[in-house]
């Protein structure tokens, strides 16, 4: 399966030459070259970290996507072409201790030691230490150093610097392994934190970037395209790391003491995958890393174990391989960048091979083709294949919300709705176009993570991929009505963080019209739209009132359904009839209903369907007719 991304050319572009404030661009044969007509300086706070995306929402709220061309990049993509523009990162922070390190970092502090490896005092200030770091200090390939600053003192103790490998933090006593030396028992250092130890952050890596964080400075051009390419850029670190930075924290150390020099085309293998690969060992490493969580996340959904290895190339630069390497239209694709996935047939006998450039996510994408085709033995239908494949590319251990480029977010939820049925239609053909695979990823992610739909969609994708009598309309066209609906909401109001879900719709619930008596139903903060059981008639008015209090912020403070001063947190309602859903109203503690049709009544704590994750507690609602004498 061809994977075609929003990179598609291998021009090489290079900085010419500033003239009267304007930046000129050039170096195809094309003759082409990008204009900068302004430079921007600003300040804000991270909304979206993104490959080589990075979404700023300045301090009048103002948000716009800037390209950046991240660390050890050899470009950033603009509108297919390559521009070399190399950012400036500075990125500091400072994390509480006891919650931020993990086995495998690498750190450094300074120590009160005496020979044998007893210590007197407690550390309060760690830094943390990155593989580039290491290779400075020299200590790349060991543990650690131990290394007197100042003479021992009366009691024997002296002033040493630690660089170490974390083994282990319990009631704030660290364990770190380093290289030989006095001060060392069997090559560990063992210290006690201070309750209110630091580490201090201050590396070049966006990855380390999260929404949230505050940018102290931005300097960037505008193309006269429109494009924003960031220049230099200060950040703040703010809070602890989501999930996905530690994880990528994890990884950077767990494989720091490793070279990231590129080496020649060698083979580097795990339990399931077999790379050919001319990237650094670190690197490969890494990589391998992320494909073995990922093919254990694959078979544990689909339930089928790999088989055999997955073989892959996965190609730094192509000058390093000899030219019969690559089979017909694989080099070109490598070339993009992009990937491809072949297999060959002879009688029952398959073989499956991933040819790829060195991106990660590309590489991931090919690799869930190659899994499909060598356990089912084909990837299924075009929609269903690439679908899926896109979803693999982003799969992360226990993460439910959407993380994917911005420019992706951008385009589905700005383009003309594209129907259900034309996404799924036949006769479709693999690496059409980036705006395709848009559409498709979206509706694999909202039938594998919306659990009125999840069922059906393994079983669905099983029987295709392997060749029995199967279709989308067979299996969910006794849905299709409800399907359409949440896919239009989900490609309305989806964007990173986004939670399918929270969001599903309560079809169960069969609205009922007031009696007498009033209908009391509970509302969670953490829930999109809810359903009240409750059929309201036009014009007719309602009472409503609540008890209790809810959280739109993990350490936010209890809010009553009227919500804060700025009126988030506030309960809202809307209708809901013939599969089309009102604009909403604000109801609050306490409020008198004119419903403006006729229709089944939901509610939801009015926050943003991004942050619903962060959200707790629950209201108790009355609904309560009345009377119009």
């Amino acid at each position: 399966m061809i994977r075609l991304r929003t990179c598609c050319c291998t021009a090489r572009w290079q900085i010419a030459c500033v003239v009267s404030g304007l930046l000129m661009v050039a170096g195809s044969a094309r003759g082409q070259r990008f204009v900068a007509e302004s430079r921007i300086r600003t300040a804000g706070a991270v909304r979206a970290v993104n490959d080589d995306e990075l979404t700023v929402a300045d301090l009048q709220e103002k948000v716009a996507v800037y390209k950046i061309q991240r660390k050890g990049r050899r470009a950033v993509s603009i509108n297919g072409e390559l521009l070399n523009f190399p950012a400036t990162l500075k990125v500091v922070g400072r994390m509480k201790a006891a919650e931020f390190l993990r086995p495998d970092m690498v750190v450094k502090f300074d120590a009160a030691l005496r020979k044998g490896g007893r210590s007197d005092g407690k550390v309060g200030q760690l830094t943390l230490i990155s593989a580039s770091d290491l290779a400075r200090a020299g200590t790349t390939g060991f543990g650690g150093t131990v290394t007197e600053k100042s003479p021992a003192n009366a009691s024997k103790y002296a002033t040493c610097e630690v660089v170490g490998v974390v083994q282990q933090l319990r009631k704030n006593r660290l364990v770190v392994a380093t290289g030989k030396s006095p001060y060392a028992s069997k090559n560990r250092v063992r210290v006690e934190l201070a309750e209110d130890a630091v580490v201090v952050i201050a590396r070049d890596d966006l990855n380390l970037a999260q929404p949230g964080d505050k940018i102290s400075a931005l300097n960037a051009i505008k193309l006269t395209s429109g494009h924003l390419v960031v220049d230099s850029i200060e950040i703040d670190l703010q809070n602890q790391r989501n999930d996905a930075v530690m994880d990528f924290i994890q990884l950077d150390a767990k494989y720091s003491r490793l070279s990231d020099e590129p080496t020649a085309a060698r083979d580097v293998r795990s339990q399931h995958f077999l790379l050919h690969t001319d990237v650094s060992d670190r690197q490969g490493q890494i990589l391998l890393d992320k494909l073995e969580t990922m093919i254990d996340l694959v078979s544990k959904y689909f339930r089928r174990r790999s088989r055999g290895l997955i073989e892959c190339y996965v190609v730094r630069d192509i000058r390093n391989w000899p030219a019969e390497t690559f089979p017909d239209g694989a080099a070109g694709k490598i070339l993009e960048p992009a990937g491809v996935t072949m297999t060959r047939t002879l009688g029952k006998q398959r073989r499956t091979i991933v040819f790829s450039c060195d991106d990660h996510q590309t590489v991931q994408h090919e690799a869930v083709h190659a899994y499909c085709q060598q356990t089912f033995g084909s990837t299924g239908p075009v929609w269903y294949a690439e679908g899926m494949a896109e979803m693999g590319a982003y799969w992360k251990q226990g993460q439910l919300e959407v993380d994917i480029r911005p420019g992706v977010i951008g385009y589905l939820t700005n383009a003309r709705p594209k129907k259900m049925l034309d996404i799924v239609a036949a006769g479709q053909v693999t690496g059409d176009s980036w705006q395709a695979y848009a559409w498709r990823w979206a509706l694999c992610h909202l039938l594998a993570n919306n659990q009125n739909y999840s069922g059906r969609l393994k079983g669905l994708g099983v029987a295709m991929m392997s060749g029995q009598p199967a279709s989308f309309e067979a299996t969910y066209g006794d849905v299709a009505a409800e399907i359409s609906f949440e896919y239009d909401q989900f490609v309305k109001n989806f964007g990173n963080g986004y939670r399918a879900d929270l969001s599903a719709w309560q079809w169960d619930v069969k609205p009922k019209r007031l009696t007498r008596k009033p209908a009391s139903v509970t509302a969670f903060a953490q829930r999109g739209w809810q359903a009240t059981g409750v059929a309201v008639e036009k014009d007719q008015p309602y009472s409503i009132k609540t008890e209790g209090t809810w959280r739109i912020a993990a350490a936010g403070e209890a809010l009553t359904g009227d919500g804060n001063e700025a009126g988030k947190g506030k309960l809202i309602g809307a209708i809901f009839s013939d599969f089309e859903l009102s604009d909403s109203f604000d109801l609050g503690t306490k409020a008198k209903l004119i419903a403006p049709r006729s229709g089944h009544l939901f509610l939801r704590c009015d926050d943003a369907w991004t942050e619903l994750s962060e959200n707790s507690g629950e209201l108790n609602v009355t609904i309560e007719t009345i009377s119009s004498r």
